[in-house]
């Protein structure tokens, strides 16, 4: 099994457990964030915050590519 089929695992495996804890986490919660405060499903700030981890994640993995590329050509 290569490391491609590896990493892909990994990831459906990642995924579906969030799945499950999403799932079974439905009851609304106060959310409070600075002088903000809020009700909302958790299955929501969940969903949400894993939505931004994975945006920072995969600009972050852009960006350092990104550099390595330029690096190399000076």
């Amino acid at each position: 099994m290569g490391k491609n089929n590896t990493a892909l695992i990994v990831v459906i495996i990642l995924a579906l457990l969030c799945l499950i804890v999403m799932i079974q986490n439905l009851d609304k919660t106060p959310i409070q964030f600075l002088f903000f405060s809020i009700t909302m499903p958790l299955i929501v700030l969940i969903f949400v915050l894993l939505a931004v981890g994975f945006i920072l994640g995969y600009s972050l993995a852009r960006l350092g590519r990104k550099e390595k590329k330029s690096s190399g050509a000076a």
